[in-house]
């Protein structure tokens, strides 16, 4: 008899990195077709995040300046967590339902 419950699964984590003419398609897409449930960004110098939520264009314009951003949002029923962040690569975009 095994501990493990197969139901208990790992959710999929996406992961890529996005040029800035992607990043567009994103924020576009997200805006779109997505509800938004939160979108913060924490600025790359301080390290600090944001104290409340902040609108798509802010977080888009914070990520082109080298923040990191966090978008909840829910699409055709699922919940999702997008993160942007920047490394030596470029912006790396983590993607995983929640």
């Amino acid at each position: 008899m095994s501990d493990h419950d197969p139901d208990d699964r790992q959710p999929t984590v996406y992961s890529a990195i996005v040029s800035t003419e992607l990043l567009d398609d994103l924020f576009a897409d997200i805006d779109a077709s997505a509800q938004h449930l939160q979108v913060r960004i924490k600025d790359r110098e301080t390290g600090l995040s944001s104290d409340s939520p902040v609108s798509l264009a802010e977080a888009k314009a914070a990520v082109i300046k080298g923040a990191s951003a966090q978008m909840r949002y829910q699409f055709q029923g699922q919940t999702w967590s997008d993160t942007l962040q920047w490394t030596p690569e470029g912006i790396r975009l983590v993607r995983c339902p929640i």
